[in-house]
């Protein structure tokens, strides 16, 4: 995805360019009547540091965890009537930034559903900046939860280098998932820098 961002350094106007690239990674759950779906999401999102003359132009770097979500929010139209719930530490690469749950509702199947959504703020990732997303159905907060905080705590620059390279990696909080790129098994993994995605968020 290409974001053009246009900022004014002095007397100059620069305008910017960047590519972001996203990594996938989704978990069947139970989600009730609906049955196994792939209903739990975690998201990597990484995107260039832009700097000119002392200056961060690429905005992710100052944004909060609610500008993250609204800009979330903005890219599914399946994603709606969120609000912030609660705010708590993480770290992420060695770097202690904030994760903030929000609750919203998602469309799935046809069915409205209750979800938690994860942000955390942008921490550094070598030369990118890195953020990452949870998403799953609220019903199943008390065990996913912790295994969204597990993936947060346990992205690698890895994940970047997969992305950037299109090659797939793997996140997870074990039992019986797999990863691949075709789309089997009970979590599926996938990563490109123009990418929708094909479980909660549509």
């Amino acid at each position: 995805e290409e974001v053009v961002v246009e900022r004014e350094v002095g007397p100059l106007s620069e305008q910017v360019s960047v590519t972001n690239y996203k990594t996938t990674h989704e978990k069947a759950v139970d989600m009730g009547p609906l049955g196994q779906q792939r209903g739990a999401v975690f998201i990597v999102l990484t995107t260039p540091q832009v700097s000119l003359l002392g200056r961060e132009f690429n905005p992710v770097e100052e944004m909060s965890a609610t500008e993250l979500m609204e800009l979330v929010a903005s890219n599914y139209d399946g994603l709606g009537d969120v609000s912030p719930d609660e705010e708590f530490s993480v770290s992420i690469l060695e770097e202690e930034t904030t994760r903030s749950r929000f609750t919203g509702e998602a469309q799935f199947d046809g069915a409205d559903i209750d979800v938690d959504v994860h942000v955390s703020e942008a921490v550094e990732a070598g030369e990118d900046l890195l953020v990452s997303i949870g998403v799953y159905p609220q019903q199943l907060r008390g065990q996913e939860e912790a295994n969204i905080v597990s993936l947060m705590e346990s992205v690698t620059t890895d994940v970047d280098e997969d992305a950037s390279s299109g090659e797939s990696g793997s996140d997870g909080d074990g039992g019986n998932e797999s990863s691949d790129d075709s789309g089997s098994g009970n979590e599926t993994n996938s990563s490109d820098g123009n990418e929708s995605d094909d479980g909660l968020l549509n």
